[in-house]
């Protein structure tokens, strides 16, 4: 392929991936169950995986070009697309052609074939879908949102930040009362800083409030959010800000009830019942001397600035370096 189709390559770079297609397979006793030495396939997880993967169906998207469909390819993840049913059934015939040709057997049971991606509740003579997912994304007609699983993930991650910072200590009898003698509680500021660094990548409220106003003109997104530069559900962002306020408020009410059997009957804060007031909360000056902003973190928030650097400079400019390789979140 390298050959046929021009591709510039320097012997350094043939000699890199010959390395890595005739490596040896790893010995067979640091497997549980036994390893066969692989003779064919490309080693998973090296540095031209990728490459060598989109090598192997260059042929591939070709033909699907001339079919003329739209179609998204990473690695072996196919997504084929067209409002000509025609050219999607051509289409599967040549991937079938081209697997049979690559060497590379299909696995029906990862396929949901070939579906009519209509709108809720529509019925159709085809097979219908909602919706699709692919690459951490679930497709509708209507929107672009975070897939399910992913959004699973985001929630894991916030409840664990939760869950270690407000409640594992005392629960197993670990807890520093100090930290809640400087007149707030300081547990609850760190949990705050991490799920921020979590959703905004080391942004604040007011770096992307700035951003927001035209006071700056650049910002770099490393967040979880930017492995998702593209949707457009803000219901869903809206629905997952709530969550996170539902679950900082019911981790605080229990943090309390644990501090009142050790004598603490009020967990010190910025304002009185400031708990059942977190929506509210903003920058409060620390007995410190420092300012902390006390506002939870929004996916809504982060993500109009992201729409924003999007329409300014394009989509890479607020794509998360790493997300090319996926999975992501």
């Amino acid at each position: 392929m390298l050959d046929r189709e021009g591709f510039i390559v320097s012997p350094e770079e043939r000699l890199v991936i010959s390395a890595f297609l005739e490596s040896s397979a790893c010995d067979k006793r640091n497997y549980p169950n036994g390893a066969q030495r692989r003779d064919r396939g490309i080693p998973q997880g090296t540095s031209v995986s990728l490459f060598l993967a989109n090598l192997a169906c260059w042929e591939l998207d070709k033909g699907l070009e001339r079919l003329g469909v739209g179609f998204s390819r990473y690695a072996d993840d196919t997504l084929i697309w067209s409002d000509d049913y025609g050219k999607v059934v051509r289409s599967y015939y040549w991937i079938e052609e081209s697997a049979s040709r690559m060497g590379v057997p299909l696995n029906p049971t990862k396929s949901y074939g070939i579906s009519l991606l209509s709108r809720i509740g529509q019925s159709s003579e085809l097979n219908p879908k909602d919706d699709v997912n692919y690459l951490g994304y679930r497709i509708s007609l209507n929107n672009i949102s975070i897939a399910e699983k992913k959004v699973a993930t985001i929630k894991a991650r916030i409840s664990f930040l939760a869950y270690q910072n407000l409640l594992q200590p005392l629960k197993r009898g670990i807890f520093n009362d100090k930290r809640l003698f400087s007149g707030v509680d300081l547990d609850y500021v760190t949990a705050l800083q991490q799920i921020r660094f979590y959703l905004y990548g080391g942004l604040t409220e007011e770096k992307v409030a700035q951003y927001l106003s035209g006071k700056i003109g650049n910002l770099n997104f490393r967040g979880v959010m930017s492995y998702y530069p593209v949707v457009t559900d803000i219901e869903q962002l809206s629905r997952l800000d709530g969550w996170v306020r539902y679950v900082l408020r019911q981790a605080l009410v229990l943090r309390q009830k644990l501090w009142a059997t050790r004598g603490i009957p009020a967990l010190p804060g910025p304002s009185a019942d400031w708990i059942h007031k977190l929506d509210s909360l903003g920058v409060v000056l620390l007995p410190t001397g420092q300012e902390f902003n006390f506002s939870i973190p929004r996916l809504t928030l982060i993500h109009r600035a992201m729409r924003l650097a999007i329409s300014r400079k394009g989509v890479m400019a607020v794509a998360n370096p790493t997300s090319r390789y996926y999975p992501a979140g």
